[in-house]
């Protein structure tokens, strides 16, 4: 590991950015992937919580059927909650193999997203705990919320690339974004922000905006940790690589043909 640099938010957004452009199309076909159980469980929520709606008792018995609701409600969010961080922790694996794959230079498939099973059980384990942490945090006025997500940002990352237990993976997050708390707090609300502007965009935006969470995280780890990607070298007659997005182009070459980057 090399020595850890300083937080560049900026630069990890436009180098997040590069990247999707250039392969706009896998990334939205890997967030499609990712959604799909969480959007069967959501729509099995709001059903449910339609039925059970058509069976609250009648207004003579207000208080009864306020409480019936209240209990209703809390049952099927937290069981909703639970079942959607079960499903969004079966593809995160791949999904950051797959920005670690493309950070290094390499081509990346749909079929990536498929690639990270194994590290499901140890994901699924650290996203409740994240969850419960900030559950809690969320309690002490809601702000603490915040920084409990900046502090476990990389907590995913650390389980993909150093294949960490869950409590290992909490706590070198933690100590890894401790002393940068503040901005890091900033970097996961803002990470966040971008990921779900597609919402405005017909809602489908979103299987092209959210992938930007995954690489602002996965540059994040990155420079947090100076785990700097290898590059396969590129032999001389093939060319050079991208300075920024590591494709392989004509020794002349004066910008990227994938991302658009300077190569002088």
């Amino acid at each position: 590991m090399g020595n850890p640099t300083r937080i560049q938010l900026g630069d990890w957004i436009t180098r997040s950015w590069d990247l999707l452009r250039a392969e706009w199309l896998t990334w939205s076909l890997m967030t499609f992937v990712y959604f799909i159980p969480m959007a069967v469980v959501y729509v099995i929520a709001q059903i449910a919580q339609f039925k059970l709606g058509l069976h609250t008792p009648p207004p003579s018995r207000a208080l009864e059927a306020f409480l019936q609701s209240i209990g209703q409600s809390l049952t099927i969010s937290l069981v909703t909650s639970f079942l959607m961080v079960l499903c969004g922790s079966v593809f995160l694996g791949g999904v950051y193999r797959a920005a670690f794959k493309q950070m290094a230079g390499e081509k990346i498939t749909p079929g990536d997203v498929f690639t990270g099973f194994d590290k499901f059980p140890a994901i699924f384990v650290a996203s409740v705990i994240v969850g419960a942490i900030q559950f809690l945090a969320a309690l002490l006025c809601y702000f603490p919320m915040f920084i409990a997500q900046g502090l476990l940002f990389l907590t995913v990352p650390f389980i993909v690339r150093e294949d960490l237990d869950p409590l290992q993976a909490v706590r070198r997050s933690f100590e890894t974004t401790k002393n940068e708390w503040l901005m890091f707090t900033v970097t996961a609300f803002v990470a966040g922000l971008v990921a779900v502007l597609g919402l405005f965009a017909c809602l489908v935006g979103i299987l092209f905006s959210y992938p930007l969470l995954f690489l602002i995280t996965a540059h994040a780890y990155r420079s947090m940790t100076g785990a700097e990607p290898v590059q396969p070298p590129v032999p001389h007659t093939m060319g050079k690589r991208c300075r920024r997005c590591g494709a392989v182009l004509p020794r002349e070459a004066a910008f990227c043909d994938r991302c658009g980057a300077g190569q002088t």
